[in-house]
């Protein structure tokens, strides 16, 4: 399906609130790779929502539209780096119809991205259902996955945070308890159903699953898996490995909302430890 095309070599899923802002950023600096300007395109997501998301297709859309948009405006205002080829390819992308293929084709098509690996990073791709990963392999039939998991109760944690975060920001009330019920809260820390069907589609030449922990105590080991996984020739920058993006409010949950993420995830926490547990997550090397 990608014949001609310079679609995508590589998505990274997710998880939610699992480091996919640092990751794009540094991504998105490596001289071999193309990103679109924008994170989270949510192509694949809104042709295939799990059924308690149908509802949000809009706020997505209105997501990625104000994203190119601010992207536009900034770079319209910039006199010192105005790129009239840019100006065009914001504004081709910012046009309807957004979501059909020929849009998502066409935010990989910039002059920029010939010759180099393209990719992109949604991390709500993670809880596509079947059929949807079945339509993803079909318009990217050699596409590497990029999984990047962190424990699901604190993953949770660091998502509530970010829901309290945006709704005092738009003068809505902060309901601490009912956003541990959020749908996207629950979907995005549901790895007992999420890694098996990502596995059962991709193997693992073309699936990794990376350690949010080793971001925090080894990004340059990180990233060198990274390299390797995509077949990079060169390293990444190494500037400013530890800089934290995209942080949430800082805040302590009160014992009842920790005791109510706790309990709604254990059967969650459970798997993840079975499954990965000291292998992946805690290795000894971690303090290097």
């Amino acid at each position: 399906m990608n014949d001609n095309k310079n679609l995508p070599s590589f998505l990274v899923i997710g998880a939610t609130k699992a480091g996919t802002t640092w990751l794009y950023q540094r991504l998105a600096k490596h001289k071999e790779l193309w990103l679109p300007p924008v994170k989270e395109l949510h192509y694949f997501d809104t042709l295939y929502p799990l059924p308690e998301f149908k509802k949000n297709s809009s706020n997505q859309k209105k997501y990625v539209f104000d994203s190119i948009l601010a992207n536009l405006r900034r770079h319209v205002m910039s006199k010192e780096n105005s790129d009239r080829d840019y100006i065009t390819y914001l504004t081709d992308i910012i046009k309807e119809p957004i979501f059909s293929l020929e849009w998502y084709i066409s935010c990989f098509n910039h002059n920029h991205a010939k010759g180099k690996v393209c990719g992109e990073v949604t991390p709500s791709y993670a809880t596509l259902p079947s059929d949807g990963i079945l339509y993803l392999k079909k318009i990217l039939p050699n596409v590497k996955i990029i999984y990047i998991l962190r424990d699901p109760v604190e993953r949770a944690v660091s998502h509530v945070k970010m829901l309290a975060k945006f709704r005092a920001e738009n003068n809505k009330e902060v309901d601490l308890i009912s956003l541990c019920d959020s749908p996207r809260v629950i979907a995005s820390s549901n790895y007992k159903s999420i890694i098996p069907l990502w596995r059962k589609h991709f193997n693992d030449q073309n699936l990794i699953i990376m350690p949010f922990e080793k971001i925090k105590y080894d990004p340059k080991g990180f990233l060198k898996s990274i390299k390797e996984f995509l077949l990079l020739d060169n390293d990444f920058d190494d500037f400013n490995l530890t800089k934290k993006e995209n942080e949430s409010i800082n805040i302590d949950l009160p014992p009842e909302v920790m005791k109510k993420l706790e309990s709604k995830f254990k059967e969650q926490q459970d798997y993840f430890f079975q499954e990965f547990g000291n292998k992946l997550f805690f290795t000894n090397d971690k303090h290097d």
